[in-house]
Order: structure tokens, then C-alpha cells, then sequence
């Protein structure tokens, strides 16, 4: 290498460098970058790379064997600005000098280190540092002068680790800091009005804190983004977040709120975006969101609201979207969204159940000048008045489809002043399926296009079908009967019967090769809802997939492995067929995702389609406690986990190690 002395940028990563023999750099004077990630590199190593490289200022250990870090490993680097020490599995660092003479060092990553512990001031040197990571440890105290003399820190990431409180003096003398992310932890309150006011972004998503004080928040003047999602909030007390006038996000959806009060955003007047969504909530006040002007961008979906009452909505004038979806919405009421002058989108339905809406007040829409979309699919509206919709001149795009109104439709006089709004509104009511709107009563209008439809409403009782009252109940009530039969025998074997179509289906593919016949591609499909990723990619793959001392294992995730364009059904059949075991990593998401219930049905399925046996294919992991009660709602899992022996994600670190063995075992 002695040829390379001008050399300022080298990437020896991804390879199995375990040695490197003492003044292998010697004589690389001008290197600026070094990229070792991915070796498999220890602790002996350091005084080799290090010692000769003056003028270094990247270095790269991610991924490498590295578990003691002192004063002596990045002797010489005076230069360093750059530093990535992350993914080393099991690191110590004991000595409080371990980063002595790095003045120069503006960012420093150590995610992913199992750290349980960090001495005090041991980041004291490091007076330029701006980005410091922590983030994917296990470390649960942070000592009240751990950061000390971080004069210039920006950004401190400290997520997913087991933090459970934080020192009155842990963030002073961080005047710079605009940053801060803590999620992912085991925080109770979210008083954090220590941390400086410097602060633009907080991150205190997936914690543990029931309830918000007033106040809190008041040491924060400048904070812009404050994520509180997927806690236990359940009460949010009057002025909770006073003093942070120049909010414009805040994140409090999956929570437990159910009530939202006159007083509890008080003080938010810049706030622009506002999620509320997947919460319990039930009842708003009137003038709840008052003094928020500047709302732009609220979600309500998936909550138990069921009345939109009159002026519900009113002081959010420059609000433009509004998501209503999978909530358990009946009536909206008269002038329900009176206010909403600058709305452009509004979204009401349950496209995964049948929606609860029956009842639209005449005028419930008035006042939204500006509304180009609006979507009442999905519900059961059965009907609606004259002057519904009136107060709607921009309209643009209407949905009405999958409700007891829209097809079939029964021409009468009563739906005469609706076919006249359409045939003046085309392009909003039938867009480009002008051809499937008909009529199907009476007789003599029977199949008639409704755009087409007319009727002589001057003698209504001369045009009107008169129907044979016996014959109908005798039809209606077999229709009840084979409705109510049909339902049972789908709702029982709904996922068996999806997978049986999939069989027939595929019989008739010529290009398809069978199946059965395939050998198994991957050691285990990971069946998992899409909100568990991050514990699948940080946790599993990288314990089953990227060790470096113990056999690896070939994992199927859909994120990765699915074919795209090809249809859900026949990407997660042929996953668990060409799979030798099915991971099932449950959580309550797991158990609330139609696609999940369908891969843990369909994991048992092929070896016997209507019994309730299984095969050893199944391995279900529990990532978190769901209670008992809960469980008895899924009669096919409980009956798996009484017969077979499940694994559970242990809350404690030293729990692991034995978790990773039993899941290696079963593999």
C-alpha cells in the first residue's frame, strides 16, 4: 500500500478482515475516509488502524466485533469528525476518557450496542459534537451530567432504549439542541420542560404515559413538533400545552382519549397539523378546537364518534383535509361542519365493514364553499333530502357507492329531484360509470339508465308500483333465512374458502408450476402487521439473518420478498409454502389485521384444510402482553396456543439471549 500515499478515500466494507497487521497504513498520510464496516475487526485491532492516520476525519466500525472502547482506541485521530461505531452487538465502555482527544468529532453514532451503562462526563471532551446517537441500546439510567460539555449538540437521538425517567439536570447546558428523540421507551410523564428552549422536535412516540398535566410543556416556547403517539393517554388536562405557541405538529394518535374538552389545546394557535386518529374518542365539545385557525390537516379516523353535531367543527376556517374514516358515525346533524369554509376533503367510511351512517340532517354541508371531494361510501344511507348537499359549489368528485341508496335504485317520484341533480352534475355523481347507475323498480323502468329516467310526477298514486304484500314477506323472509345461513357458513370458514378459490384459481394457470412439488426457498416466513417492522428488521433478521458466529437463516418478509404487481393472496401463499416454519409475531395490531388472521390460518391450512389440527410449521412469538380475555375473541388461536408451546418476547434484556435459543431451536 505504500503506493497510495495520495490516497484520501478507501472502503475495504462487507469484507472478513479480522486481522490487520501493525503500520498497514503507514504511510497513507492524506486519508480522509476509512471504511471498515462489516469485518469482523476487535478490540485488539485499534492501536494498528488508528496510529498512522493523522489527517483521518470519517471512520466507519459499524458492524464489526468491537466490545471495549478506552482511551487508547482513536489515539492520533485528532482530525476525526466522523465516527460510526454502531451495530457492535455487546459494548462496554468503562473508561470516562474513552473519546479524549477528539475535540475536532461533530458526529458520533453508537445505535445498536446493547450499552447498559455510560460513565459520567464521558462525552465531556467532545466540545464540537452536533449529532450524537443512542438510540437501539439497552440503557435505562442517564446520569444527571452525562452530557455535559456538549456545547453544540443539535440532535440526540435516545429511542428504543429502557429509559424510565429523566434527571431535572440531564439536558442543561445543551443550549443548541434541537432535537430529541425518546421514543420507543419506558417513560411515564412527559415532563420535559427541562430540556431547553432551544428544542424544535420531541419524539415520545411508544412510551408509557396515561396522561398529559397542565403545564408540561411550558419550558418549550420553541417547539415546532411534538410526536406523543401509541402512549396510554387517556385524560388530557386544561392547558397541557400552554406556552407552545409556535407549535404546528402534534402527533396523538393510538391513544386513549375519549374525550375531547373546550380547553385542551389551548394555547396551540399556530398548530397546523393535528392526528387524533385510532383513539377511543366518543364526544367533542363545542368550540373544542377553538382559537386553532391555523389547522390545516386533521385525522379522526378510527374512533367511536357517533353524531356530528351542528358547528362540531367551527372555528378550523383554513382546515382542508378531514379524515373521518372507521369510526362509528350515525347521524351527521344540521350544519354539522358549518365552518369549515377552506375544507377540500372530506372522507366518512369504513371500506373494511359496513359503515354505521344512516341518517344526513338537510343543510349538514352547508358552508363549505370550497369541498372538490367528499366520500360517503361504505355506510348505510338509506336516503337522502332535497337540500343535503346543497351548499357544495365546487364539488368535484362525490362517493355514495356501497350504501342501501345506490344500486339498485327504485325510480319513483321520491328520487326524482336526486336524477335531476345528477343529470346537472355528471361528472361529480357517475364520473366514468355512467352505464352501471339503473333503475330496478318498477317494472316498467326496470334496467332504464337513471340519467335516462323521467317520470310524470303530476299523478304520482298512476305511476307508483303496487307490491303483493304475501309474496313479499314469503321472499323476503327466505331471503333472511339463506342471508342468515350464508353469513354463518362464510364468517366461519371465510379464510379456508379464500384459500380454496386460490386452489381452483391456480388449476387453471398453465404457467403456474405446482406448488407441492416446489422445494422450500426460505427457512421461515415472518408473518407480521406492518406497524411490528422495525422489531422484525432490528430485532429478528438481524439475530437470525446477520450473525456472524452461529448458522444464519433465510427469512421471508413481505416488505422484501413479495413480488409486486402479483395479488396479496398468491404472494402470502406461496411465502408459506416455499417456507419450511411460519414466525408469527403477535400483537394487538396482529390480531385487529384482516391479512394477519388470513396468514395464520393459511400457515396450518395445507396440510389439513377443515380440521383443527396443524403441523410443527407454526411458531408463534408473542411481542407483547395481550390479555387472556382478549385472545377468546380468535377461537382458532387460542386453540393453537393450547396446543402447542409459544415464545415471549422477554420485556428484560438478560431474558434474550434464552429467547434466541428457544427460536433457533424451533427453527
Amino acid at each position: 500500500l505504500d503506493a497510495l500515499k495520495n490516497l484520501q478515500y478507501l472502503d475495504l466494507s462487507w469484507n472478513r478482515i479480522e486481522y490487520i497487521e501493525n503500520g498497514t497504513f503507514a504511510s497513507m498520510t492524506n486519508l480522509r475516509t476509512l471504511n471498515l464496516s462489516r469485518n469482523g475487526l476487535g478490540d485488539s485491532q485499534w492501536s494498528n488502524i488508528t496510529s498512522s492516520l493523522p489527517s483521518l476525519q470519517t471512520l466507519i466500525l459499524w458492524a464489526n466485533r468491537l466490545h471495549h472502547i478506552n482511551r487508547w482506541s482513536f489515539r492520533g485521530l485528532q482530525n476525526l469528525t466522523f465516527l460510526d461505531l454502531g451495530s457492535n452487538n455487546n459494548v462496554t465502555i468503562s473508561d470516562e476518557n474513552a473519546f479524549i482527544g477528539l475535540e475536532r468529532l461533530a458526529k458520533l453514532q453508537l445505535q445498536r450496542n446493547s450499552i447498559q451503562t455510560l460513565p459520567d462526563n464521558v462525552f465531556e471532551p467532545l466540545v464540537a459534537l452536533t449529532y450524537l446517537d443512542l438510540g437501539s441500546n439497552n440503557l435505562n439510567i442517564i446520569l444527571p451530567t452525562l452530557f455535559k460539555g456538549l456545547l453544540n449538540l443539535q440532535w440526540l437521538d435516545l429511542s428504543s432504549n429502557s429509559i424510565t425517567q429523566i434527571n431535572n439536570t440531564t439536558f442543561i447546558g445543551l443550549n443548541f439542541l434541537t432535537h430529541l428523540d425518546l421514543s420507543d421507551n419506558w417513560l411515564t410523564t412527559a415532563t420535559l420542560n427541562i430540556v431547553g428552549q432551544s428544542v424544535k422536535s420531541i419524539d415520545l412516540k411508544a412510551n408509557n404515559i396515561g396522561a398529559l398535566k397542565a403545564n408540561q410543556f411550558s419550558g418549550l416556547p420553541n417547539l415546532v413538533s411534538l410526536c406523543l403517539q401509541s402512549n396510554r393517554i387517556i385524560t388530557i388536562e386544561p392547558r397541557a400545552f400552554q406556552g407552545l405557541g409556535k407549535l404546528e405538529e402534534l402527533d396523538l394518535s393510538f391513544n386513549k382519549i375519549a374525550t375531547i374538552t373546550t380547553n385542551d389545546f389551548f394555547g396551540l394557535m399556530n398548530l397546523v397539523r393535528l392526528s387524533l386518529s385510532s383513539n377511543k374518542i366518543k364526544t367533542i365539545e363545542r368550540n373544542a378546537f377553538q382559537g386553532m385557525g391555523k389547522l390545516q390537516l386533521l385525522h379522526l379516523g378510527g374512533n367511536k364518534i357517533a353524531t356530528i353535531t351542528s358547528r362540531m367543527f367551527e372555528g378550523l376556517e383554513n382546515v382542508t383535509a378531514l379524515n373521518l374514516n372507521l369510526n362509528d358515525v350515525f347521524e351527521i346533524e344540521s350544519y354539522g361542519f358549518y365552518g369549515l369554509r377552506r375544507l377540500k376533503t372530506l372522507s366518512i367510511t369504513q371500506p373494511f365493514v359496513e359503515g354505521t351512517l344512516r341518517t344526513i340532517h338537510p343543510y349538514s354541508f352547508t358552508g363549505m364553499d370550497s369541498l372538490i371531494f367528499l366520500d360517503l361510501s361504505y355506510n348505510q344511507i338509506s336516503r337522502v333530502d332535497k337540500h343535503t348537499f346543497d351548499g357544495l359549489p365546487n364539488l368535484k368528485s362525490f362517493g355514495l357507492v356501497k350504501n342501501k341508496i345506490t344500486n339498485p335504485f327504485y325510480c319513483d317520484c321520491k328520487l326524482l329531484w336526486f336524477v335531476e341533480w345528477a343529470r346537472n352534475n355528471p361528472d361529480i355523481v357517475y364520473s366514468n360509470n355512467r352505464d352501471l347507475y339503473k333503475c330496478t323498480g318498477p317494472p316498467e323502468y326496470a334496467d332504464t339508465i337513471l340519467a335516462n329516467f323521467y317520470i310524470n310526477c303530476t299523478s304520482p298514486s298512476d305511476n307508483e308500483f303496487q307490491p303483493n304484500l304475501p309474496l313479499a314477506c314469503a321472499l323476503s323472509s327466505s331471503a333472511i333465512l339463506f342471508y342468515m345461513f350464508a353469513v354463518f357458513f362464510i364468517s366461519y370458514y371465510h379464510w379456508k374458502i379464500k384459500y380454496l378459490m386460490f386452489l381452483l384459481r391456480r388449476r387453471n394457470e398453465d404457467d403456474e408450476e405446482p406448488m407441492r412439488g416446489r422445494r422450500f426457498v426460505y427457512d421461515a416466513f415472518v408473518a407480521h402487521n406492518s406497524e411490528d417492522i422495525r422489531w422484525v428488521v432490528h430485532e429478528l433478521c438481524h439475530n437470525l439473518e446477520d450473525v456472524q458466529d452461529q448458522p444464519r437463516y433465510k427469512l421471508c418478509i413481505h416488505q422484501r420478498n413479495f413480488l409486486p404487481g402479483a395479488p396479496i393472496v398468491n404472494n402470502i401463499v406461496k411465502a408459506i409454502e416455499t417456507s419450511r416454519k411460519t414466525i408469527c409475531v403477535l400483537t394487538r395490531s396482529f390480531l385487529r389485521s384482516g391479512w394477519c388472521e388470513f396468514e395464520l390460518q393459511l400457515a396450518q391450512t395445507p396440510d389439513n384444510l377443515f380440521g383443527k389440527g396443524g403441523s410443527c410449521r407454526l411458531i408463534l412469538v408473542f411481542l407483547e402482553k395481550i390479555p387472556r380475555p382478549l385472545l377468546k375473541k380468535y377461537k382458532h388461536l387460542e386453540a393453537v396456543m393450547d396446543r402447542d408451546t409459544y415464545l415471549e418476547w422477554p420485556g428484560d434484556a438478560r431474558g434474550r439471549p434464552l429467547f434466541w435459543r428457544r427460536l433457533r431451536a424451533a427453527l
